[in-house]
């Protein structure tokens, strides 16, 4: 049984592994993910006050953009945004996540450094590798 049950756990991995390579584009989209983030922003009640690109890192199976975002807004706003940047079709991770002001103010600051992640590479070798377990 214990068998059955680890197949069953890889074939769930394996369909889950599908899904997030398919939520990974080929490029970047920096400038097309900053107009959906800044309209998102914008239909959740908060302000993009700056946005600064931090990080570009280069590895053997993909490739990932670090941008820092700060936006100004009601808590409520800021939990509605990062719904958003959850069910988004692209994998987006939000890697920080402060709070920058006054709590008892209605309104915050708030602190993200997201990483976009595109330009997967070497997908067959990884995929032949999870299937020798």
């Amino acid at each position: 049984e214990t068998e059955n049950q680890l197949r069953l756990e890889l074939e769930h991995l394996r369909r889950e592994n599908a899904e997030y390579q398919q939520r990974i584009p080929p490029q970047a989209g920096e400038h097309e993910f900053l107009q959906a983030f800044n309209r998102a922003a914008g239909d959740c009640g908060l302000e993009v006050l700056d946005y600064q690109r931090v990080g570009l890192d280069e590895l053997a199976t993909h490739s990932s953009l670090r941008i820092d975002i700060r936006c100004r807004g009601t808590h409520t706003g800021m939990c509605q945004l990062l719904q958003w940047l959850r069910d988004l079709e692209r994998l987006t991770i939000v890697e920080q996540f402060a709070v920058v002001s006054d709590m008892a103010s209605p309104r915050h600051d708030f602190s993200l450094s997201l990483v976009l992640i595109y330009g997967l590479r070497n997908t067959q070798a990884n995929n032949e590798e999870t299937h020798d377990v």
